[in-house]
């Protein structure tokens, strides 16, 4: 064999070999640890504080011991691809309700025990959900909002069923990404306004982001998870909010803190302007990430309630 194909060949094989073992073996490491069940199954009533939100601690804690204080009850639906979904609804005298979407390896009650609260003072029955690979929620991965939006329209149903009456789906975070992937197939008629709470523009710009924070080679590690996101979880982490958003009939309310250091305020510009049907965004000065509404003042509060209440006038039990 010429030498001149053997040196060919040889850099080839180490072409090859240093790729796998620093670009394609770390992307899949990464991918896996990215999307995998904690190891530990926290239970939704858990509140996990993260740092930031310890400034809201006696806020959350407020509403956690109203919600827990009311009679409630566990629900169980499956997903379309088999796993066992839970949830918690609080029920009111009225038929409309707020489906909570809850964010990237939190719970229901650290993102929406003081939001539960405020809405179900305002009559709302409450269902706050585990989303799947969370808490009590079956599933081994989540795909940060692309198969999680088809989870959010079989909850749509179940609250129809359960309840009548008109349904309002906030999302935070990952959530809120899950809305925006959820908007355009949910029914116009059942569901009657959508709240995204400091959502991302698609899992690849959030994983993106990660990676550069982590000094990670993302331009190399990326169209290697994008691949593997498909061949192995059936899910594109390349898609965007912006494509279903695009197609939405129902009225969309954006919520982002100006000081949010995981997703930035832009994300939710973008979507914003992507939003085909009615929509506003409120921007808060100096809230980090998920606390929009904890840190809004009582007029931007009322701003928001006024614009979700104006979609969802059927409120009376009949």
């Amino acid at each position: 064999m010429p030498n001149a194909l053997i040196t060919v060949l040889w850099t080839a094989f180490g072409i090859i070999l240093f790729y796998m073992v620093f670009i394609f073996a770390p992307s899949l490491v990464g991918l896996l640890g990215l999307l995998a069940r904690l190891k530990t199954k926290d239970s939704s009533f858990d509140i996990p504080f993260k740092d930031y939100l310890e400034k809201y601690s006696c806020m959350i804690d407020e509403g956690k011991g109203y919600l827990t204080g009311l009679p409630y009850e566990e629900v169980c639906i499956r997903s379309r691809d088999g796993l066992e979904l839970k949830g918690f609804h609080f029920g009111s005298s009225s038929r409309k309700t707020v489906i909570f979407v809850h964010g990237y390896h939190a719970t229901a009650m650290v993102n929406f025990a003081y939001h539960g609260m405020e809405f179900h003072k305002r009559g709302y029955n409450v269902i706050m959900i585990c989303q799947r690979a969370h808490c009590e929620s079956g599933g081994r991965y989540c795909s940060m909002g692309i198969k999680e939006a088809g989870d959010v329209a079989l909850w749509a149903d179940w609250a129809r069923e359960r309840n009548g009456g008109d349904i309002v789906i906030y999302g935070t975070s990952m959530g809120a990404a899950t809305v925006g992937f959820a908007s355009a197939n949910l029914d116009p008629d059942v569901v009657k306004a959508l709240v995204m709470d400091c959502g991302f523009t698609s899992p690849y710009t959030q994983i993106k982001r990660e990676l550069d924070r982590r000094h990670l080679p993302s331009f190399a590690m990326m169209p290697v998870m994008v691949f593997l996101s498909k061949l192995i979880f059936k899910a594109d982490i390349s898609e965007k909010a912006a494509g279903p958003l695009s197609r939405c009939r129902i009225p969309v309310c954006f919520i982002h803190g100006d000081a949010d250091m995981t997703v930035p305020p832009e994300d939710s510009m973008v979507n914003y302007g992507s939003t085909a049907s009615a929509k506003k965004m409120f921007t808060v000065g100096g809230a980090p990430h998920t606390a929009g509404f904890l840190e809004a003042d009582e007029g931007m509060k009322k701003e928001i309630f006024d614009f979700i209440e104006r979609n969802t006038p059927k409120g009376e039990k009949q």
